[in-house]
């Protein structure tokens, strides 16, 4: 589910309050970070917040221009789609 929109903030509150993996992308389309959540929604929208210790985010936000999101069956299949994705893309928001 790609989520276009002039503001991906408001982009992350049209996803589902379901299980499953998110991606932001930068304005040319690279991807930026990948991240799962029990909850789509709930999880992204976090990334607009207070991200406390996580400078690194922080300062990545600036960039994202897009999210995209796969919605999941279970947290379960949502972990299996970040660590395969992860082990054939390493973005570089993600350590």
């Amino acid at each position: 589910m790609d989520v276009p929109t002039k503001c991906p903030r408001v982009a992350a509150r049209s996803l589902p309050a379901t299980a499953g993996v998110y991606r932001f992308r930068d304005a040319v389309g690279r991807a930026l970070y990948l991240g799962r959540a029990g909850n789509l929604r709930r999880r992204v929208t976090s990334y607009w917040a207070n991200l406390g210790d996580r400078r690194h985010l922080a300062a990545m936000m600036r960039w994202v221009a897009r999210v995209e999101a796969v919605a999941c069956a279970s947290e379960h299949e949502a972990a299996w789609l970040e660590r395969n994705l992860l082990e054939r893309h390493l973005p570089p928001g993600n350590r």
